[in-house]
């Protein structure tokens, strides 16, 4: 046995009030001159016996009583009573995230997900409170009808959603009502990424339930990228994909077929194009439809136009010879410096305008007036002290085994001048090469007495990268997100239009992403000004699993089940072995004794 409010049984101690005034009776001896008391104290005697047995049963009733309702207080639980539970407060968790849409053995691992949670409810009795939690974070409670009726249209999450989270929510919940034993019953398709993070139920037992997740494998497009971010107007797209050996692919952009191609699986393809789109535009890449549909396609956005104009005659030889190299490419052509919307490649006491590829000026007395230029420009950072010996470049792949042996040190603003911008590459753990819109600083001159940068194969492909999705135009930023995160815009917009072309009205800087996935474009001023990419998590496609009993060691409460029989889960996840609550009976036989101690005192007074 079992007390659901153990507290309550320090009321037992009020037992002790009958009993002692039972023990302070004293008779009442008093002496009167006359001879009727002969005859009184005569009867006394005669019904002595029956006055002390009247005394000592009421004593008894009333000590039985306050014992009897103190235990009904505290709730008892008789456990191992077939066909019962104790009256429950029981939290339902279950998995709809993406992962959860994979069939298994002809049905959907969520179908049978739902219909385990309907058994749990259906167990359920008058006594209980029930909650359904899902993935999502999304709570339904109520009756259990009505938590039955949100079981049954939960609908697929489009992304991984936090299960940890879930269960957390759903022991604070079930910790809310006092009286009621909490119990969670997770539910869920046990794929392993899901749960990189342990969950906390304390105070809670808990049954996980894991169904038959089935073999084979998962063929999904984890990755569609443009590479650079912008086209100008030719580019290429990263595709990432998972599945047998190799898997076909077909890209679409803005509705028309772009290409088709096989991609191995696990390594990254590369798709050459040239559209006759510009702007903005949406496309997919999809694999062909397998048992998880959710995961078969991903949505990429990249911005098309016409090749960036770019004078460099004051950057030196080398990022000479790479302009050059791009402009032969299509990549890049040669621009007028004077010219507005050319992208200006030299050191920053030249430069009088922006778009600007800056670097630091060639002779260290002008650093003063090179610290002014990119103050007037509102670039937040200034050159510093030269910083001389051989140290490793870091950042991108492509810089691996770079060395820089000559250094500016660049340092940030003052809070005056505070602006965005990134650190693209360090030097020496230093910032070494920053971006901000419209510009980027290098620290070191690109030339052999500074560094050997410019000898590594992946240099020309990333100054295009910068001079086409950094410095070319004011098409807008490229975000990618999953589905329902916070999205901050780096510029202010007036609306959101999706993909189906509808607008929606929204200023704010930031924002929640759409739940559905596609290629979301901001709206400024009427036009496009930047895409926001909503795709499921890639973790999604890894069907690798874990068993129930796996599952419910990375759950800590007061006790975890792992159930792997879907008929023996409404027992568990009400306590295990059945129960029966005495709570009713208590106060029944508590109110019987009362009645029955009013029934013998008034027959005393009677007589």
């Amino acid at each position: 046995m079992t007390f659901l409010g153990a507290w309550w049984l320090a009321l037992a101690g009020a037992a002790a009030v009958p009993l002692l005034l039972h023990l302070r009776r004293r008779p009442v001896t008093q002496r009167l001159a006359f001879p009727a008391v002969r005859w009184l104290l005569r009867a006394q005697r005669e019904h002595s016996r029956e006055l002390r047995l009247r005394n000592l049963l009421l004593m008894l009733l009333r000590t039985l009583a306050v014992l009897v309702l103190a235990a009904a207080a505290a709730q008892p639980i008789v456990r191992g009573v077939p066909g019962g539970h104790a009256p429950t407060a029981l939290a339902v968790v279950l998995d709809n995230s993406l992962s959860s849409t994979r069939a298994a053995a002809g049905d959907p691992a969520l179908d049978v997900l739902r219909e385990a949670a309907r058994a749990v409810v259906d167990a359920a009795t008058s006594a209980d409170r029930v909650w359904l939690v899902t993935a999502d974070g999304q709570v339904t409670g109520g009756t259990a009808a009505q938590v039955r009726d949100a079981i049954r249209t939960v609908a697929p999450w489009p992304g991984a959603g936090d299960l940890p989270a879930a269960v957390e929510k759903g022991a604070t919940l079930a910790g809310t009502v006092r009286g009621l034993a909490p119990r969670l019953v997770v539910l869920t398709d046990g794929q392993a990424t899901a749960w990189r993070r342990p969950a906390v139920a304390a105070g809670a037992g808990v049954a996980v339930f894991v169904p038959s997740r089935g073999a084979g494998t998962n063929a999904a497009v984890l990755e569609a990228s443009p590479s650079p971010p912008r086209w100008s107007p030719r580019g290429r797209l990263r595709v990432r994909v998972v599945g047998a050996d190799t898997v076909p692919v077909t890209v679409t952009l803005s509705g028309r077929t772009l290409a088709r191609a096989r991609v191995a699986s696990g390594s990254d393809g590369w798709i050459a194009a040239s559209p006759v789109e510009r702007g903005w535009v949406a496309g997919t890449v999809s694999a062909p439809p397998d048992a998880m549909r959710g995961d078969d396609e991903r949505h990429f956005s990249v911005w098309i136009g016409p090749a960036p104009a770019v004078s460099s005659s004051g950057a030196g030889r080398f990022v000479q010879a790479a302009v050059d190299a791009l402009v032969a490419d299509g990549r890049a052509a040669s621009g007028d410096a004077g010219a507005a919307a050319t992208i200006v490649a030299a050191p920053a006491d030249e430069v009088r305008r922006l778009p600007a590829f800056i670097l630091p000026p060639r002779d260290a007395a002008r650093v003063p007036q090179a610290n002014a230029a990119l103050a007037r420009l509102g670039v937040p950072w200034r050159f510093e002290q030269v910083v001389t010996g051989a140290a490793p470049a870091t950042g991108p792949a492509w810089l691996r085994g770079a060395t820089v042996r000559q250094r500016m040190r660049l340092v940030r603003a003052g809070a005056r001048d505070a602006g965005a911008s990134d650190t693209l590459a360090r030097a020496g753990g230093d910032p070494w090469i920053v971006a901000g819109p419209r510009w980027v600083v290098a620290a070191s001159p690109f030339d052999t007495a500074a560094t050997d940068v410019m000898l590594k194969a992946g240099f020309v492909p990333w100054l295009g990268e910068q001079f086409a999705a950094r410095l070319a135009g004011d098409g807008g930023p490229l975000l990618s997100t999953t589905p329902g995160a916070m999205v901050t815009w780096p510029v202010g917009l007036d609306a959101l239009e999706s993909p189906d072309g509808a607008r929606t009205t929204d200023n704010s800087r930031t924002v929640t992403a759409p739940v559905q996935p596609g290629v979301y474009f901001a709206v400024r001023a009427g036009a496009r000004a930047g895409a926001l990419v909503v795709n499921p998590e890639a973790e999604e496609s890894d069907v690798a699993g874990w068993s129930a009993q796996e599952v419910g060691a990375r759950i800590t409460a007061v006790s975890v089940r792992g159930v792997d029989d879907a008929s023996a889960l409404a027992r568990r996840a009400f306590g295990g072995d059945g129960g029966a609550a005495l709570l009713g009976p208590l106060l029944v036989l508590g109110l019987g004794l009362l009645a029955l101690e009013a029934l013998v005192a008034r027959h005393g007074r009677d007589a």
